[in-house]
């Protein structure tokens, strides 16, 4: 803390900020949060125990165009404002809209209509959305990708949380609410318990605990899934791969017959399913002699989902890099980019929805998304609704399309049944 802050604090102890901090995680693995009240030894409670989710009847379709549309905006805008010019870049708009919308169902006022703007839905429908969608994943029961949602909250804080709230959680997002000591011991016992879980694959979940936070909101999302065509090892190579600086690195290009090619004016691009269809990554390639940032300023929800929808059904040879990217991204500059400024605002932040306080005033004090993502011959492990058939390789006789993803590009992990990008990123450099 500053020294201005502490200044502040000598003058007016009775004055207290509530803070909130939110952490997104990505890891490979599933079922973090839920095994954690099993485990002895902390002082915990779970103030959502004897709480029963109630009947939820939902106007919201996610499959309709508008719903489709503004995911995508929302996820192409978050994408555009998470980029770095010469950095990996790894986002997911999945988890950002699960994590936000707990916090949107409790924000009144400006700092609940600058959040719905961001997204492009009410709350109301938002909250919706994310109901239906952990709804449908039940549903399906690939488990293939899975989420968690839960609120930490300091047990010495005297902000009391709303009953309404707690519903409202246990209702749409099926999230438990814990009260524990916000201590060092506390936190180190939480990561070690959480990495252990993932198999060590994401070191620390929480990071070191603000004095003032009396909240964090995490929220969990695994991913883990094969290719329809699994790549042989005689299908794999080691190649050059160039950043935009002209530097060469080494890699395993992984190359294999593809049918489902993408383009647009800027870029190429192909479509390859994970095991059962449901999921898809795509990966587009900027033409030549254009730069990511040139190529990502020119993107658009719109645009993202003709070029879907245009998905051409040819023959390809693609050649793709094996990759592993870990990242930490601060979310709460990029959700500033797009509007949402009160809720980080210690004066102006309106969740009155949220808790009651005696002093102070409950804001967000920072967003972190800590993603992980494997991709290899295998498929995809990653720690963040068109259907198309899968066509014969004898129907095809045209020449095939050779792309080469040796350079720069986009990815995204899709969901083909409600088109949500579930992750979405860059690849500006590997094995730097």
């Amino acid at each position: 803390m500053g020294m201005v802050n502490r200044m502040k604090r000598r003058k007016r102890k009775s004055a207290k900020r509530y803070i909130i901090s939110m952490i997104g995680l990505l890891s490979g693995l599933i079922m973090v949060i839920l095994i954690m009240e099993s485990v002895t030894g902390w002082r915990i409670k779970d103030l959502t125990k004897g709480l029963t989710a109630k009947t939820i009847n939902t106007v919201t379709e996610i499959t309709e165009p508008e719903t489709v549309s503004k995911v995508m905006d929302f996820s192409v805008k978050l994408l555009k404002s998470s980029v770095a010019k010469s950095e990996n870049t790894l986002i997911s708009p999945l988890s950002s809209l699960n994590a936000l919308a707990m916090v949107a169902v409790g924000a009144e006022g400006d700092t609940r209509t600058q959040m719905e703007e961001a997204v492009g839905f009410s709350v109301e429908e938002w909250k919706e959305y994310v109901f239906l969608y952990q709804q449908g994943l039940a549903e399906a029961g690939t488990g293939s990708l899975k989420q968690s949602n839960s609120i930490w909250l300091n047990e010495e804080s005297e902000m009391k949380i709303k009953q309404s709230y707690l519903q409202t959680i246990t209702d749409y997002f099926g999230a438990s609410v814990y009260q524990i000591s916000f201590d060092d011991k506390t936190r180190k016992e939480v990561n070690l318990h959480l990495s252990k879980e993932t198999n060590g694959t994401i070191k620390e979940i929480l990071p070191e605990l603000s004095e003032e936070a009396v909240m964090y909101l995490v929220s969990i999302m695994s991913f883990d899934c094969e290719w329809s065509k699994p790549y042989d090892e005689y299908q794999i190579h080691e190649k050059t791969f160039t950043t935009e600086q002209g530097i060469e690195r080494k890699v395993h290009m992984m190359r294999g017959k593809e049918f489902y090619y993408l383009v647009d004016e800027k870029s190429v691009g192909v479509m390859k399913y994970y095991d059962k269809g449901r999921y898809a990554f795509v990966a587009l390639l900027p033409n030549e002699g254009i730069f990511m940032q040139e190529y990502i300023s020119t993107l658009s929800g719109s645009g993202i989902l003709q070029t879907m929808n245009q998905v051409e059904n040819r023959p390809i040879i693609m050649e793709l890099p094996q990759f592993q990217l870990y990242t930490s991204e601060d979310l709460k500059s990029s959700l500033e980019m797009m509007g949402v400024t009160e809720g980080f605002n210690r004066e102006q932040a309106d969740f009155n929805g949220i808790a009651t306080l005696n002093l102070g005033n409950l804001y967000i004090e920072d967003i972190v998304q800590k993603t992980y993502i494997e991709v290899n011959e295998h498929g995809t492990r990653a720690g963040a609704a068109t259907v198309i058939a899968a066509p014969t390789e004898t129907a095809i006789e045209e020449e095939p399309i050779y792309i080469n993803f040796d350079r720069p590009f986009v990815y995204m992990i899709l969901d083909r049944k409600t088109y949500m990008p579930i992750m979405m990123g860059t690849v500006m450099d590997i094995g730097s």
